[in-house]
């Protein structure tokens, strides 16, 4: 009994002995990430102010990079483009376009060779292009804003250098319009300003790779 005790131990250490991450590791990783958001459209504008209220499922494909500053912090760059959709401003089937670059910092909660546990925050800028057209009018229009994020994740290495990815993770995007133009022909925002606010609960997959 206490050899197979003793037996297990040692494969225990063994299993997690080395850190999966170390100061000077390079990581990479893409996936991809399925949102539920709850939006909220405000609208101001001499006739009024309008709000609407919507939820809609989005998918995103995020890439990002994390260099290793020790056993449990790694910080690094992320860039997620995908589709975005709200209703009232679309027809035709035609989906949104956002495109978020940001800042990324990662804590390793658990942090063995095989597998690691993380909280990661992010700050990101958000650019969005959403269109409403017809047979002979297309209107585009383009918000930006700033959007944090927090996950909690987990690494699984299969190997010294792949392994894969999982998250789960709420974002805040607060978009506000910057221009709007009819057929490519600029209109003027004087007298109108427009604002989303979005939340989302975001579930994420991908492959890890370890430099």
């Amino acid at each position: 009994m206490k050899k197979g005790l003793l037996s297990a131990f040692t494969i225990f250490l063994c299993f997690s002995a080395f850190a999966q991450h170390e100061a000077g590791n390079v990581q990479l990783r893409v996936g991809a990430l399925g949102s539920l958001q709850f939006i909220e459209k405000e609208t101001k504008a001499s006739w009024g102010t309008t709000v609407e209220t919507d939820r809609k499922l989005t998918g995103a494909v995020p890439i990002k990079i994390l260099y290793g500053l020790g056993n449990r912090l790694s910080m690094g760059l992320i860039y997620t483009f995908g589709n975005y959709k709200v209703d009232s401003l679309e027809t035709h089937n035609r989906e949104g376009r956002i495109n978020i670059t940001g800042v990324s910092a990662e804590i390793y909660l658990v942090n063995y060779e095989s597998y690691n546990l993380y909280l990661n925050a992010q700050y990101k800028f958000s650019q969005l292009r959403l269109y409403k057209e017809n047979s002979t009018t297309v209107i585009q229009y383009r918000y930006n804003g700033f959007a944090p994020a927090f996950y909690l994740g987990s690494n699984i290495m299969l190997t010294e250098f792949l392994g894969f990815n999982m998250q789960l993770g709420y974002d805040l995007r607060n978009l506000k319009l910057k221009a709007w133009h009819i057929d490519d022909t600029k209109q003027n925002l004087s007298d109108i300003s427009d604002n989303i606010l979005s939340e989302g609960i975001n579930i994420g997959i991908g492959l890890c790779i370890m430099f």
